[in-house]
């Protein structure tokens, strides 16, 4: 009975079922402030507020917990692609962020998502 079912499978027009690839929906309503504490191995955390602008622009705003540091403030551009926002330097580095929905998660040089039980750190949330 087992060779009789090969037989037929090998004979058949059987094909794998394919994998759907993942959609991706575009976030196209992105504009706006977001808030979160970012962690540090420095200090507790930094407080981060990064603005997004349609015209391409954004502002990014960093206060360290502490209050001893001095915060950081920068303004520039970014580009959007595949809901993945693109901060580049001048000095070639450059700093990625994963747009969702109400949502803005800090990705790592690869473009990654932090995973594990600290993820939900790198968040920032829409106000």
């Amino acid at each position: 009975m087992f060779a009789q079912g090969c037989r037929w499978l090998q004979e058949s027009e059987f094909k794998a079922p394919v994998q759907m690839e993942r959609e991706i929906k575009i976030i196209e309503d992105f504009d706006g402030d977001y808030y979160g504490i970012l962690p540090s191995s420095a200090v507790a955390g930094i407080r981060t507020t990064l603005i997004l602008r349609r015209d391409s622009t954004y502002t990014l705003n960093m206060d360290y917990t502490d209050n001893k540091s001095k915060g950081v403030s920068e303004k520039g551009r970014f580009t959007l692609s595949d809901n993945i926002i693109t901060i580049s330097y001048n000095t070639g580095n450059k700093r990625y962020f994963l747009l969702e929905d109400g949502k803005v998660h800090s990705l790592d040089k690869n473009k990654n998502r932090v995973e594990g039980i600290y993820s939900v750190y790198y968040t920032l949330i829409k106000q």
